[in-house]
């Protein structure tokens, strides 16, 4: 049997995004908090066919999303969104939502349209040829400024197919970014903070955690707004030859071996880019360690690095330091653990960054917690100690 849960927010929240016009006639997009309940339901999928039948239907719900985790026994009706509440099947899930953000088309190709899924999905591990899929465009697909240009970029869809067999999400994750390596389905670029930042062409967050949202509902489009798509058409069902991806057996150290591709990639952009890689000691109440960190090179003004600090948040009983940033679209995205004090973590995906690129005014407030006891540059003459390599 395979089954969904299904989340709704308790206080009928929307968990979708809203498209409005502003008094002066710029389209502006407004975001949603993500709330702290929620109702839970579990359904048979079964199939394809009728995943493609539940999820078409959940379009019509603002307030709901599906999750790959399943609910713990004895878990209330109403329930906050943790993994301790509802951690992935041990033995792993049997299908797969596969995130896909601003993926450059083909000159010509329309970005909305069934042509662009094939495209993705001709660019996905050859298991994933001539197997059925439901696709869904994002909410952003198809929204257009008032000059006729699209408002976001490239294709975004979500595509769900079913699988053979369960399996975990952090190994499938590995397995399919391992692959956007290989085949060179993958960007790297600067973030807003101007951190160089490895990109494969699937977003990994749906994968690695087992309560990241897997939005589901329409968008709210105010009146007068042009878009390209329809409600209707923003979801189908793709059926080919075979229902199901005959995945291969997955190594459980492939997830080192994908970090440590992550990172060399990382750094060899750097270098080519205005950016030269250090070696870094910490040392914390734990221990020592060192890692490599990325910065601009001396008298390099092109390269801006540091995300603005608005303010941080204690939680998990004093264990993990929230930090709201100035230009993020979700408060808290970004944090750091009393355990890794040195590294700024993304929700979802579970990103990695040195805290020292990530946010200077991080690691000051991380001092004064007495998390940090000192973070230098290390000499060649130097004993060596653990080395820690980030997964972002």
């Amino acid at each position: 049997m395979v089954e969904i849960t299904i989340l709704r927010t308790k206080d009928r929240k929307r968990l979708t995004k809203r498209y409005i016009k502003t008094p002066d006639g710029e389209v502006s997009v407004s975001n949603f908090s993500m709330p702290t309940e929620y109702l839970w339901q579990v359904e048979d999928v079964g199939d394809i066919r009728r995943m493609y039948s539940i999820v078409r239907r959940l379009q019509g719900y603002q307030d709901a999303c599906i999750i790959r985790g399943v609910p713990r026994t004895g878990l209330p009706e109403v329930a906050t969104r943790t993994g301790q509440n509802f951690p992935e099947a041990d033995e792993g899930t049997s299908w797969v939502m596969l995130d896909i953000d601003s993926v450059e088309a083909p000159e010509g190709m329309d970005t909305c349209s069934r042509e662009a899924a094939e495209y993705i999905v001709s660019n996905l591990p050859p298991e994933f040829q001539d197997v059925s899929y439901v696709a869904q465009l994002s909410s952003s697909a198809g929204i257009r400024k008032d000059d006729g240009e699209l408002l976001k970029s490239g294709i975004r869809l979500h595509l769900i197919f079913f699988l053979a067999r369960p399996v975990q999400g952090k190994f499938l994750a590995a397995w399919l970014e391992n692959f956007c390596y290989d085949t060179g389905f993958f960007r790297i670029g600067l973030d807003k903070g101007g951190h160089p930042m490895v990109n494969p062409g699937i977003d990994m967050a749906l994968l690695k955690s087992s309560v990241q949202p897997h939005y589901t509902a329409a968008p709210i489009i105010q009146q007068g707004i042009l878009c390209d798509v329809s409600g209707e058409d923003r979801i189908w069902l793709a059926e080919e030859a075979s229902d199901v991806v005959e995945l291969p057996q997955i190594d459980s150290g492939l997830e080192q071996v994908v970090a440590d591709r992550r990172s060399s990639l990382r750094q060899e952009w750097a270098l080519e880019n205005g950016f030269i890689v250090e070696k870094r000691r910490v040392r914390t109440r734990n221990g020592t360690y060192s890692y490599h960190r990325v910065v601009p090179e001396q008298g390099s003004s092109e390269v801006r690095m540091g995300r603005e600090l608005v303010r941080t948040e204690l939680r998990a009983d004093r264990h993990v330091l929230g930090l709201v940033l100035a230009d993020e679209r979700t408060p808290n995205s970004w944090y750091v653990t009393k355990r890794q004090p040195w590294l700024a973590r993304r929700m979802g995906d579970e990103m990695e960054v040195p805290l020292e690129e990530f946010c200077p005014a991080a690691v000051e407030r991380v001092k004064g917690l007495g998390w940090i006891e000192e973070i230098r540059s290390t000499t060649s003459d130097e004993e060596d100690v653990p080395h820690f390599c980030f997964k972002g």
